[in-house]
């Protein structure tokens, strides 16, 4: 019986104009009516979760920035994860003069050092503001920040990301969240340890959950959450080998798993 749905927002709960569907909201409603929670799981910012549940029209709980800050459905935080101060500024300086539009991701904002190639078109997607801040760096030591998210060509995320799984090996996780975006995490954060304790604080056992997402940074959720994993039939092939089922909607996954909606 499932009693929990996690599911990714890009490429998964959104569709491209970056809004949820009739049929999903719908659904979504109908499993919280049947006493089934729902927890939104993203890289994106907690505002942007917030705001996503409020068109949908429900109550959810929250794991934010690939499971930096895990939040129950009634605001109680149950875990945050940052960067070390040392680490944060060597991996922005690693990064920082890169081709590559970066932003930087806190607790509640987003910055970036400068507005790059794409800065528009990236910035378009988010529904929280990117604020210019070119001395970012030296602030780390008062606030270290969750998350670096770098945004260009597919290709040269891909061989960055080799480089940096190389200079930072066990020191920090590295996805490619979407086709132009490679986040860059504190080792150990990720949107299924997050699930993970957002469960165990539920009481809620791992065959009793729902996850559906189409990119890397929904792999984890797929490994610890398996039974009832499912992928997006647009994700990357590598990514749907990870999954239990492959769907082409949220709705589709919530019917195949729960009888009667």
């Amino acid at each position: 019986m499932i009693k929990l749905i996690a599911t990714d927002l890009d490429g998964t709960l959104l569709n491209e104009e970056k809004k949820v569907g009739e049929e999903d909201k719908q659904i979504l409603r109908k499993a919280t009516e049947m006493g089934v929670d729902v927890c939104l799981a993203s890289g994106r910012m907690h505002h942007d979760l917030k705001w996503v549940a409020e068109t949908i029209g429900i109550k959810t709980h929250f794991i934010s920035q690939n499971g930096s800050f895990t939040e129950t459905k009634e605001g109680e935080l149950l875990d945050q994860s940052a960067f070390t101060p040392a680490l944060a500024q060597e991996v922005y300086g690693c990064i920082r003069n890169l081709d590559l539009y970066m932003t930087v991701g806190f607790k509640d904002r987003l910055v970036t050092p400068s507005y790059k190639e794409r800065a528009r078109e990236a910035n378009a997607q988010l529904f929280t503001e990117v604020r210019q801040v070119p001395d970012i760096g030296e602030k780390f030591e008062v606030e270290p920040p969750q998350k670096f998210s770098l945004v260009g060509e597919q290709s040269k995320l891909e061989l960055l990301q080799q480089d940096l799984a190389q200079r930072f090996s066990g020191r920090v996780e590295l996805y490619i969240s979407d086709t132009h975006y490679l986040d860059v995490m504190p080792a150990g954060v990720s949107k299924g340890k997050a699930l993970q304790i957002l469960t165990s604080h539920l009481g809620v056992k791992p065959e009793e959950v729902l996850c559906i997402g189409d990119a890397f940074n929904d792999v984890s959720m797929f490994e610890r959450f398996a039974t009832y994993s499912f992928a997006m039939e647009q994700g990357p092939a590598a990514v749907k080998q990870k999954a239990a089922f492959t769907v082409g909607s949220v709705a589709q996954g919530i019917r195949q798993s729960i009888k009667g909606i």
